[in-house]
C-alpha cells in the first residue's frame, strides 16, 4: 500500500515540473520570435527609409546614389519572406531608370538584385527586365538572351513543383 502511495505521488508530481520547463520553453521561443520580429521591423523601417530616398533620387535625376543606396537595402539581410516586395521595389526602379534612358544604369541595378535575392521567381522577372532594358535600346540580341535566361529560372521553378 505504501508502495502504490509513493508511486502516485511521484506520478501526480513528475507532470508539473515537466510542463513548468515546456511552459519556460514556450515563453523563451516566444521572447526570441518577438526580438527576431523587432529586428525585423528596424530592419523594414530602415529598407523603407532607403526606398524612398533611391525613389527621390530618381524624381531629382541624382542617380549615382541609386546603387549605394539598394546595396544598403539588400545589406539588411531581411529574411526571404520579404523578397517579393524587394523584388517589386528594384521592378520600380528599373522601370523608371528605363523611362529615363538610363539603361545602363537599369541593367546595374537588375544585377545587384541578382547577386541578392535567391527566388526563383526574383530571377525570372529580372531577366525579364534585363530583356526589355535590352529592347528599348535596340539591343535585340541581348534581349532575346536575357529571355533565354528568364525560360531558365521559370523551367527549374516548374520542376521544385513537381
Amino acid at each position: 500500500m505504501r508502495l502504490m502511495r509513493n508511486f502516485i505521488l511521484v506520478f501526480l508530481l513528475l507532470p508539473a515540473p515537466v510542463s513548468l520547463m515546456a511552459q519556460a520553453q514556450q515563453e523563451t521561443r516566444a521572447a526570441e520570435t518577438s526580438q527576431a520580429s523587432d529586428e525585423v521591423l528596424a530592419k523594414l523601417r530602415t529598407a523603407a527609409v532607403l526606398h524612398e530616398t533611391v525613389q527621390l533620387a530618381l524624381k531629382e535625376g541624382k542617380y549615382s546614389e541609386i546603387i549605394p543606396n539598394l546595396k544598403k537595402i539588400f545589406d539588411l539581410g531581411l529574411p526571404r519572406d520579404y523578397e517579393k516586395y524587394q523584388i517589386k521595389a528594384v521592378f520600380s526602379v528599373i522601370d523608371k531608370l528605363d523611362d529615363s534612358h538610363q539603361f545602363v544604369l537599369g541593367h546595374k541595378v537588375a544585377d545587384l538584385a541578382l547577386e541578392n535575392l535567391q527566388a526563383d521567381d526574383s530571377k525570372f522577372f529580372l531577366y525579364l527586365m534585363k530583356a526589355k532594358l535590352f529592347r528599348d535600346n535596340d539591343q535585340t540580341r541581348e534581349a532575346s538572351e536575357a529571355i533565354e535566361m528568364s525560360k531558365k529560372f521559370e523551367k527549374q521553378q516548374k520542376d521544385r513543383r513537381k
